[in-house]
């Protein structure tokens, strides 16, 4: 089918392209990446799509958090600090909401891989001051992949440097343009679908904001992170939750909190951009959120999982009780392990429930 038939645009059932009817929602660079993976698949069928897609999101998201830890670890650390380091490494590792949704959902998961760009994407932003190469392609590619959310990115930005930076002129600048970037990314598939005459598959604006007043799978944004319409398992965000309140608790407790700087990894203010484009999607789209957090929960859950990974690697204080914070560490790492298992048994459900199915003896 020549491309400048189908114009690289997305059909949601075998006879849409036939019916004129496309979904203009994904990026045409991320479709093509869709693509390779397609090809590696019929090359070597051992990498399907969805092990091929995993291994790179995972290795991308590894390597942002390398990226914002590595020069707190350039000058060394101890065998304790490195074995807090690995275990918490292998706990994000094994996170049950990465692997249940890419192994039970859509192939077409483009928000694990906005995740690592955002993260770089946040850490490059302050450590060059909303400039440089570095970031410049991290944001990029991020809106190669999703423009909405590098725009919505932007957005936050514009936000910080009006807010935070006293209007600096080199973040307004930054931010106008990545927006800029990416609202021309976002349309080009649109354009190409009008230009070609298909119609759209799209779901609204009012629709995805939960202002349509439709009940059936929205209450209101609480529920959409809480309790969405698809239902999520409340501990797969309880438990990296309740384990990052407890560092701060920690912290606060050996009293590590009272020197931070505002820029630190790990720091509040360094960390916000990171949950800045899920608070947005949240804002404006919390009925797509609620349908769908098996894709979005990417851009909760990972920079929830990540945070703790860049505690644990850029505090010395956690050395302190190091065992503890191992077994900590060790339980929950079996405790992923235990429910991607059970996932992976459970053929009439999506996420394993919190306790046994079956009834308990005596």
């Amino acid at each position: 089918m020549p491309w400048l038939k189908h114009g690289f645009l997305t059909f949601l059932s075998a006879d849409a392209y036939a019916k004129h009817e496309a979904y203009a929602n994904h990026s045409t660079v991320y479709l093509l990446f869709m693509r390779g993976l397609l090809k590696l698949q019929q090359w070597m069928p051992v990498l399907g799509m969805r092990m091929s897609g995993a291994i790179l999101a995972m290795v991308a998201s590894l390597g942002a958090i390398w990226v914002v830890v590595r020069s707190h670890l350039a000058h060394g650390t101890d065998w304790r600090r490195a074995l807090l380091l690995l275990a918490a490494v292998l706990y994000f590792l094994t996170s049950p909401g990465f692997w249940i949704s890419l192994g039970k959902f859509n192939v077409d998961n483009a928000f694990v891989f906005v995740f690592p760009a955002l993260l770089l994407s946040s850490a490059l932003l302050h450590r060059d001051h909303a400039g440089g190469r570095p970031f410049w392609i991290s944001a990029v590619v991020m809106s190669l992949f999703m423009p909405m959310a590098s725009a919505l990115f932007g957005l936050f930005m514009l936000g910080m440097a009006l807010v935070g930076y006293r209007a600096d002129k080199r973040w307004i600048v930054a931010a106008l343009a990545l927006m800029a970037l990416s609202v021309i990314l976002y349309l080009q598939p649109v354009l190409v679908a009008k230009a070609l005459g298909f119609s759209s598959e799209n779901s609204t604006w009012l629709f995805r904001s939960g202002l349509d007043g439709d009940m059936r799978f929205y209450g209101n944004f609480i529920d959409s992170v809480i309790a969405p319409q698809f239902n999520r398992p409340w501990y797969l965000l309880a438990v990296p939750a309740a384990l990052l309140a407890s560092q701060w608790a920690y912290c606060r407790w050996q009293s590590a909190a009272a020197d931070e700087s505002s820029e630190q990894p790990g720091s509040v203010r360094s960390m916000a951009p990171v949950f800045s484009v899920y608070m947005l999607m949240l804002l404006f789209w919390p009925q797509a959120v609620s349908i769908h957090p098996y894709l979005y929960d990417a851009l909760l859950m990972g920079p929830l999982m990540a945070w703790i990974v860049i505690n644990f690697a850029t505090r010395e204080v956690f050395a302190r009780h190091s065992l503890a914070w191992l077994f900590v560490l060790a339980f929950l790492i079996h405790f992923n392990l235990t429910k991607i298992a059970q996932a992976a048994q459970c053929v009439d459900c999506y996420f394993p429930a919190w306790g046994m199915l079956g009834g308990r003896a005596g």
